[in-house]
C-alpha cells in the first residue's frame, strides 16, 4: 500500500481521545446493515471496520439483536429509522452527483466513521476524495482501515482538523482541493456542533467552489436547542449529549433554510424535514404509515447555481 496523502494541521483542542459519536453512529449503521427488513436495512455494510468487535456481535447475533434493539429504540426513539434514512439520502446525493453531474472532488467535512469513498470507489471513479476530520477521530480511523487491508483506503486524501480552530480550507488547498472543479461536500453530523459562524462560513466555502458544486447536509430545528421535548427523540438525545463532549450550538428553522443557505450565495437544490424523510427513504408498510425518525433532525441540499440533476422533497 501507498502511504496516504495526509496533512498535519494544527489544532488548538488538547483533546486527544477519538469522538465517541463517530463510533456510535457506527455501530448504528452497522445494526441496520444486519436488518432483515428491507424497509430499515442500513446500506452501510462497511461500518463494521470502524466499531469494536462487541459491537459487532450484538449487531450480527439475530438474539441479541432482537434483545437490544427494542432497548436502544426505547431509549432514543426514531434514531435507527433515522440513520437508515440519512445513510440513503447522502449516498443517493452523492451518487447522483458523481455518476451525472460531472463531479471531480468528493469533500467529507467531518467525515467520522464515513464509508462513501471505499464503498462507492468504483461509481466515484478517478475523482479525489478528501477527508477532514478531528485529528484522534481521523488517526483512529486510519489505523483501522490499515489493519483491515481496504483496497483503496490509502488513496483518499486525509486531512485532520479542528472546524472551530484550524484553517481549514487553506489545508484542504494545501492538499490539492481546486476550487476550479465541481465537487460535492457531505457535511453529515456535523453543522449542529458548530458555533453559527463557523457553519455559515463553511457554506461561504461552496459557495466559492466550481458552478455546480453542492453541499448536503443535515441540521438541527432551532427550537429544539430549548425546548428538545417538544420532538420526538429530542429529551432523550439532549441529555445523552449532556453527559459528553459534544453539544448542539447551531439550529435553524426548516422554513428558515433556504434564507441561511441564499445568505451565503447557494441555492436551496432540496429539503426534507423527518417526515419528508421517512415517507422517501423508509417508505411504509402495506396499511401502515411511515415508521418515523428522529423529529429534530432535517436535511438540505444546496448548491451553486442550478443543479444538474434536481432531486423533489
Amino acid at each position: 500500500m501507498s502511504t496516504p496523502s495526509a496533512v498535519t494541521a494544527p489544532t488548538a483542542s488538547g483533546r486527544a481521545k477519538p469522538k465517541r459519536s463517530a463510533e456510535g453512529n457506527a455501530a448504528l449503521r452497522y445494526a441496520g446493515a444486519q436488518d432483515p427488513n428491507p424497509r430499515l436495512r442500513n446500506p452501510d455494510w462497511l461500518a463494521g471496520d470502524f466499531i469494536r468487535r462487541r459491537f459487532r456481535t450484538l449487531a450480527e447475533t439475530v438474539w441479541l439483536r432482537k434483545v437490544a434493539l427494542p432497548f436502544y429504540e426505547g431509549r432514543f426513539p426514531g434514531a435507527y429509522a433515522y440513520q437508515t434514512a440519512r445513510t440513503r439520502l447522502f449516498d443517493a446525493v452523492l451518487l447522483d452527483a458523481v455518476q451525472r453531474g460531472g463531479v471531480r472532488q468528493v469533500l467529507m467535512l467531518g467525515a467520522g466513521c464515513d464509508s462513501r469513498g471505499l464503498r462507492f470507489q468504483r461509481q466515484i471513479g478517478d475523482a479525489t476524495v478528501f477527508e477532514l476530520d478531528f485529528p484522534a477521530t481521523q488517526a483512529r480511523k486510519m489505523g483501522l482501515l490499515r489493519r483491515a487491508g481496504r483496497p483503496g483506503w490509502d488513496s483518499i486524501r486525509y486531512i485532520p482538523v479542528d472546524f472551530e480552530v484550524d484553517d481549514w480550507p487553506t489545508l484542504l488547498q494545501h492538499a490539492g482541493f481546486d476550487h476550479e472543479q465541481r465537487s460535492v461536500v457531505l457535511w453529515e453530523g456535523v453543522a449542529m456542533f458548530l458555533e453559527p459562524s463557523a457553519a455559515h462560513r463553511t457554506l461561504e466555502f461552496v459557495h466559492g467552489c466550481a458552478e455546480g458544486s453542492s453541499i448536503v447536509f443535515d441540521y438541527v430545528v432551532a427550537d429544539a436547542l430549548t425546548q428538545p421535548d417538544r420532538y420526538l427523540g429530542g429529551q432523550q438525545v439532549a441529555r445523552y449529549m449532556t453527559r459528553g463532549e459534544e453539544h448542539w450550538k447551531f439550529g435553524v428553522a426548516h422554513d428558515d433554510v433556504e434564507t441561511v443557505v441564499g445568505a451565503s450565495g447557494l441555492q436551496l437544490w432540496g429539503l426534507w424535514t423527518p417526515e419528508a424523510l421517512a415517507a422517501e427513504f423508509i417508505g411504509a408498510e402495506r396499511g401502515s404509515p411511515p415508521r418515523p425518525v428522529l423529529g429534530f433532525h432535517g436535511v438540505a441540499h444546496a448548491g451553486v447555481g442550478l443543479p444538474t440533476v434536481a432531486r423533489a422533497s
